[in-house]
């Protein structure tokens, strides 16, 4: 099995030109051409240069740059070269494709979290845990007392209905580190 660096090394080198060529050296979804001059616009779009236009962006303080696609995965899946599986996109493009897939991955890893975080109020002797080995344990006591005191101390304006899962992160951090 390849590590990550040897895939998109491979993917660069080998499969991306191919991809290129079956796409028309376009990308798949605003068509923009590949190794253009482009600069963009006031509403984000890119807009291709020729001369006249490229003197023009640059008299008016517009960043011209030369676009390169990437190689997209369609499936997310970094190890599957299948030809249907790739896609050549601008990086616009492919951002705008990867942010659902990587909100849904903090969502998923948000919910993992939780799962792991369990806090046991059963008894005030009792301590909290993260189900991992953690090291550092607190009594539910000592626990909601730091709650309580990150509440008053308003450190989490934005973040008031979370503090729990935030203080769980927090010791999850620290065990990492000791």
């Amino acid at each position: 099995m390849m590590t990550k660096k040897e895939c998109k090394l491979f993917s660069q080198e080998i499969i991306l030109p191919q991809i290129l060529k079956r796409d028309g050296y376009k990308c798949k979804n605003c068509r923009i051409n590949h190794k253009t001059r482009v600069y963009l616009n006031s509403l984000n779009n890119y807009v291709e240069c020729d001369e006249f236009i490229e003197t023009w962006a640059e008299s008016n303080d517009r960043l011209v740059f030369t676009l390169y696609l990437e190689l997209c995965f369609t499936d997310f899946d970094i190890t599957n070269f299948e030809p249907s599986n790739l896609v050549s996109l601008c990086p616009k493009c492919k951002n705008n494709r990867d942010k659902e897939f990587k909100k849904k991955n903090r969502t998923l890893y948000k919910q993992e979290i939780n799962d792991k975080n369990t806090i046991d109020f059963m008894r005030e002797d009792k301590a909290y845990y993260v189900k991992s080995e953690s090291k550092v344990v607190l009594t539910n006591k000592q626990f909601l007392e730091l709650e309580d005191k990150i509440r008053r101390a308003d450190l989490l304006q934005k973040h008031s209905d979370n503090t729990r899962h935030i203080i769980c992160e927090i010791i999850r951090h620290i065990n990492t580190y000791i």
